[in-house]
């Protein structure tokens, strides 16, 4: 599913240039669960980034189900985000005027599915997380543990084959 090979990514701070990855290979099959773990600072959201689409490598190929990624367009990138990655970021990314019921529903919309089944996959995320009498409060109104059991809930909803999560999960108990 998921081909890293000699894949590194350089950013400008300043006059300094920083290698956040430095010729990184992984290799992660269907089904498998992969924890990258290390210090503040070595990469593990760069690579998290990449591996979602989200960011580019400057050197090396990413191979997502066999296909380079560079060959794909940004709206096919879009595409891929949308539809086959569930995203859980270090810091929720929940939008704080809505509920978490309609934060779990968003990307739903975007995928066009329909009222009824955005709303059952809505109420069965939230649901297993354990939040879902919570469902029409704002970010604000939930504790932090809350507020990541709605950024998975989103993740989960638009059934995705891969997750990625950046480090939010582990005061979390769910059962999948």
């Amino acid at each position: 599913m998921i081909i890293f090979r000699d894949v590194s990514r350089v950013y400008r701070m300043g006059e300094e240039m920083v290698r956040a990855l430095d010729h990184a290979s992984i290799h992660i099959r269907q089904g498998e669960f992969v924890s990258i773990i290390g210090p503040s600072g070595s990469g593990k959201s760069t690579l998290m980034n990449i591996m979602g689409c989200l960011d580019v490598a400057d050197e090396g190929q990413y191979l997502l189900d066999g296909q380079p990624v560079e060959h794909y367009s940004e709206k096919e990138l879009a595409h891929i985000r949308n539809r086959k990655i569930g995203f859980v970021f270090q810091n929720f990314n929940l939008i704080g005027n809505m509920s978490a019921e309609e934060n779990v529903e968003l990307p739903l919309i975007y995928q066009g599915i329909g009222v009824k089944e955005r709303r059952e996959r809505t109420k069965e995320a939230l649901e297993k997380v354990k939040i879902y009498e919570r469902r029409k409060h704002r970010p604000g109104e939930l504790s932090g543990g809350q507020q990541q059991r709605v950024a998975i809930a989103r993740a989960m909803a638009s059934g995705p084959s891969l997750f990625l999560a950046d480090e939010p999960t582990g005061g979390c108990k769910i059962v999948v």
